[in-house]
């Protein structure tokens, strides 16, 4: 992973909560779009415990570890092709 460093400016643009920025070059092309980090909140955990049975949890426990990226992109491309 890449590390690119910004101004004070523009990170306080980038960290205001709850936006999503489109990040462009000077002439206007898009590179990208981010969304700040934020810390998961006491609302969040509530909201989990509320939506996610035990049942499910331990369901998705026991399912074992998921398949290597490679093997599902494989997949993908020979149902749906390049």
């Amino acid at each position: 992973m890449s590390t690119v460093l910004i101004d004070a400016v523009t990170a306080a643009k980038l960290s205001e909560p709850k936006t999503t920025v489109e990040v462009r070059t000077e002439d206007g092309k898009l590179v990208g779009v981010f969304t700040p980090r934020r810390e998961a909140t006491k609302e969040d955990y509530e909201w989990a415990m509320r939506e996610v049975t035990t049942e499910e949890i331990e369901k998705s426990l026991a399912s074992g570890p998921g398949r290597p990226f490679r093997e599902v992109i494989d997949e993908l491309r020979r149902k749906y092709g390049p």
